[in-house]
């Protein structure tokens, strides 16, 4: 079946068993498919010339069949798509597109990635409920912030509306669903599973002084480097990037990468690679039709490639957790976590090199973009940061006595919405809502595009303004029960709701406090600054704002 049926990550190089120091990812390989280990002539070239001879029946009717073959898969696909459009359809569905039309507009969307905004077109014509019904299968929409929590939050509804999507992605880059995002809830292992992630989080917690430790000292190296740089125009993507992925690295390994080490960039590229495998375009790909990923020379051989790739010389000693990966080591060596297999801790580190660095240096990206266009709120959080902290550097438990910063860093995340879609969920069972069925089976996805930027629920949307998550008459952050508090969907809802969410929060405000408390920031001159609304972002499964630069001057 497979050519690896245990392939190499990256997170080879961050794990290895604690017993016997062997490695958590070593590559365990199948024999080679006969089909594909086709022997080399090396025969005379009379032995060659045979092919044109005696064997040319042979081919000829080996042809033959093959063309048959391809004849009955392609009439059977048709025969299944007709069905697919023309069976009659169930009482009670949401409205939505349906048939060929569907199929044209959906499979048009996914190529050029811009499913979101066909999302919108569709709710604008049907509401804030829409099914779309086409030979790809059921795709149904949650175009509100309430139906979103109903659905995916409820407790009537949180164990048949929360399973994942079966396809390429999750069979093959988080070892056949053995993770924690892409596994099923009705696995027996999945809540032990959350709740050892949670013990991972925990030692890199929301106050706890090792995360702040890492945090800041990578912070400082940042500051330093900006410094020697200072008058330049800086490539803020770049500058980022290397920060957030030594930090990264440190919490799940204990180590800082040196200067140019290879293992940064892997991580890089892995997470790159991750993302692309992700798409629509290649997932849905894949799925359909995986025996595209054995064809050398295509695209999708390559990514399937790239995503194998990984290495692995890493060291551990029980009983001295330095990291995530340690962490999950220990805990494999209770006897009480005998579930725990190899498997499940190299997918839920993908799960965290995933989540942890591109969603995150993109949301910076959004937020010095944001706070060019916007001086106001750039002088209003630095006022804020000089009156409560001063000189001294900014630490987790800062984040209630910042409240503006810390509403800037919430409105970022609503304005940019770089996750549209989240993670699609799948109906496990018929999921009955505002007097709609949503079928089995149905692929349910709570569309963020729109409830962030929905005008029932949001005073003028399509602005900047952090002062939406103040109390009026305190100043105060709103609560985490507000309304528009849980209007913000970036972390998702429910049981499925992404469990680094306060872990990933806390690296965004000790960023954005530090670097605006050390530094002004400025427009480019000799480069163009480009817009900073989001109808300019790159459209994908994780939408990008455009790249600048700017210039960091120190404050005096």
């Amino acid at each position: 079946m497979l050519l690896f049926s245990c392939p190499t990550f990256l997170t080879g190089w961050l794990a290895q068993s604690c017993v016997h120091r062997r490695s958590i990812l070593e590559v365990k390989t199948e024999p080679r498919s006969p089909v594909l280990s086709m022997p080399v002539s090396t025969g005379s070239c009379s032995t060659s010339t045979s092919l044109f001879g005696t064997d040319a029946s042979k081919m000829a009717e080996t042809w033959c069949t093959a063309s048959v073959s391809v004849s009955l898969l392609f009439g059977g696909l048709i025969v299944y798509i007709l069905y697919k459009i023309f069976k009659p359809e169930p009482k009670n569905l949401p409205p939505g597109p349906r048939g060929f039309t569907a199929l044209r507009t959906t499979l048009s969307a996914m190529k050029e990635l811009r499913l979101h905004k066909q999302s919108q077109v569709w709710a604008e014509q049907y509401g804030e409920l829409v099914l779309c019904r086409s030979a790809l299968g059921d795709m149904c929409f949650l175009n509100s912030a309430r139906l979103i929590r109903e659905v995916f939050g409820s407790k009537q509804w949180e164990m048949v509306a929360n399973d994942r999507v079966k396809g390429f992605y999750g069979w093959h880059a988080t070892y056949k669903y053995m993770d924690l995002a892409m596994a099923d809830l009705s696995t027996p292992d999945w809540p032990k599973k959350r709740r050892l992630f949670h013990s991972a989080l925990r030692f890199y917690g929301d106050g706890v002084e090792r995360f702040e430790r890492t945090v800041q000292n990578e912070l400082r190296r940042l500051v330093t480097s900006l410094e020697d740089r200072e008058g330049e125009e800086i490539d803020v993507m770049a500058l980022l990037s290397t920060s957030i992925v030594n930090v990264l690295l440190v919490l799940l390994t204990g180590e800082c990468p040196k200067q140019g080490a290879p293992i940064a960039q892997a991580l890089k590229d892995f997470d790159a690679t991750i993302n692309e495998v992700m798409s629509p375009s290649v997932d849905g790909i894949l799925t359909a039709f995986p025996f595209l990923r054995l064809i050398p020379g295509t695209y999708y051989r390559d990514i399937y490639l790239r995503l194998k790739e990984g290495q692995n010389n890493s060291s551990h000693t029980p009983g001295k957790p330095r990291g995530f990966v340690d962490v999950f080591l220990d805990e494999q060596l209770k006897e009480e976590n005998h579930w725990l297999k190899d498997d499940s801790i190299r997918g839920m580190l993908v799960n965290v090199i995933a989540g942890g660095y591109l969603t995150s240096l993109l949301t910076l990206r959004v937020f010095f973009l944001c706070l060019i266009h916007h001086p106001e709120v750039t002088q209003k959080i630095q006022q804020e940061i000089d009156d409560v902290l001063g000189d001294r550097e900014a630490c987790v438990e800062d984040k209630s006595n910042l409240p503006y910063t810390e509403a800037a860093v919430l409105e970022t995340l609503r304005y940019g919405c770089l996750l549209p879609f989240g993670v699609p969920h799948l109906a496990r069972d018929d999921v009955m809502v505002d007097g709609y069925k949503i079928p089995k089976g149905s692929m349910i996805i709570g569309n963020a595009w729109l409830t962030h930027h929905d005008p029932n629920l949001w005073d003028k949307p399509e602005q900047f303004r952090p002062e939406r998550f103040l109390d009026d008459v305190t100043g105060d952050l709103l609560p985490a029960t507000h309304p528009l508090r849980q209007g913000v969907q970036s972390f998702g809802v429910g049981r499925r709701s992404c469990p680094g969410e306060s872990f990933a929060r806390s690296r965004l405000f000790l960023y954005a406090s530090t670097l605006l408390q050390k530094f002004d920031i400025l427009p480019p001159v000799k480069h163009e600054l480009p817009p900073w609304t989001r109808q300019h972002y790159e459209d994908g499964i994780i939408l990008k704002p455009p790249p600048y630069r700017l210039i960091f001057r120190r404050r005096a």
